[in-house]
Protein backbone atom coordinates (compact mmCIF):
# COMPACT_ATOMS: atom_id res chain seq x y z
CA UNK A 1 0.00 0.00 0.00
CA UNK A 2 3.09 2.03 0.96
CA UNK A 3 3.86 1.73 -3.04
CA UNK A 4 0.50 3.35 -4.00
CA UNK A 5 1.16 5.89 -2.18
CA UNK A 6 4.01 7.07 -3.27
CA UNK A 7 3.36 6.57 -7.16
CA UNK A 8 -0.55 7.30 -6.90
CA UNK A 9 0.33 10.85 -8.58
CA UNK A 10 2.27 9.42 -11.66
CA UNK A 11 0.15 6.41 -12.10
CA UNK A 12 -3.37 9.37 -12.48
CA UNK A 13 -1.04 11.04 -15.46
CA UNK A 14 -0.04 8.07 -17.34
CA UNK A 15 -4.03 7.13 -17.33
CA UNK A 16 -4.81 10.60 -18.20
CA UNK A 17 -2.01 10.96 -21.16
CA UNK A 18 -3.29 7.05 -21.99
CA UNK A 19 -6.65 8.51 -21.98
CA UNK A 20 -6.12 11.07 -24.09
CA UNK A 21 -4.12 9.25 -26.75
CA UNK A 22 -7.34 7.08 -27.12
CA UNK A 23 -9.45 9.63 -27.54
CA UNK A 24 -7.58 11.14 -30.44
CA UNK A 25 -6.95 7.81 -32.11
CA UNK A 26 -10.33 7.43 -32.23
CA UNK A 27 -10.67 10.70 -34.05
CA UNK A 28 -7.28 10.61 -36.52
CA UNK A 29 -4.80 7.74 -36.42
CA UNK A 30 -1.84 10.48 -37.57
CA UNK A 31 -3.29 13.03 -34.80
CA UNK A 32 -2.95 10.48 -32.08
CA UNK A 33 0.66 9.57 -33.15
CA UNK A 34 1.68 13.38 -32.76
CA UNK A 35 0.24 13.54 -29.51
CA UNK A 36 1.62 10.50 -28.43
CA UNK A 37 5.33 11.63 -29.76
CA UNK A 38 4.39 15.25 -27.55
CA UNK A 39 3.99 13.12 -24.86
CA UNK A 40 6.65 11.11 -24.84
CA UNK A 41 9.06 14.69 -25.89
CA UNK A 42 7.89 16.30 -22.67
CA UNK A 43 8.27 13.11 -20.47
CA UNK A 44 11.97 12.80 -21.64
CA UNK A 45 12.55 16.71 -20.98
CA UNK A 46 11.23 16.49 -17.18
CA UNK A 47 12.63 13.15 -16.45
CA UNK A 48 16.41 14.43 -17.76
CA UNK A 49 15.81 16.95 -15.43
CA UNK A 50 14.48 15.70 -12.59
CA UNK A 51 16.47 12.09 -11.96
CA UNK A 52 19.09 11.68 -10.04
CA UNK A 53 22.43 11.25 -11.61
CA UNK A 54 24.28 7.96 -11.22
CA UNK A 55 27.69 8.10 -10.45
CA UNK A 56 30.02 9.99 -8.59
Amino acid sequence: MKFLKNYIEDLFIFLGMFLIVLATLLISEVLAMYVLGTFFLFLGGYLSRNLPKKGG
